[in-house]
């Protein structure tokens, strides 16, 4: 399965670099927590980030919206990176 992110990895995200990809299309590299493989990877559109509850708050979810309009929520640990759709 392609594993070529071309954003950083989504743990080096703050907050606000993450709200500035929301509703933007891309594509979703998923896996396990505890690996670096990537099981799937799936398109849509961050539209929800959920913060840790302690300082210094990073992101701990996301809720995405996939192209067929269902919304799924991934632990940031789950996403191994992001990347632009294919035209």
């Amino acid at each position: 399965m392609e594993n070529n992110p071309i954003l950083k990895h989504p743990w080096n995200y703050s907050a606000g670099e993450l709200e500035k990809l929301m509703f933007k299309p891309l594509r979703f590299h998923v896996g396990e927590i505890k690996s670096d493989e990537v099981k799937e990877i799936v398109e849509g559109v961050i539209v929800k980030i959920i913060l840790a509850s302690n300082p210094p708050h990073l992101p701990a979810d996301i809720v995405v919206e996939l192209v067929d309009n269902s919304t799924i929520r991934y632990c940031i640990l789950e996403v191994k990176g992001f990347s632009y759709p294919k035209n």
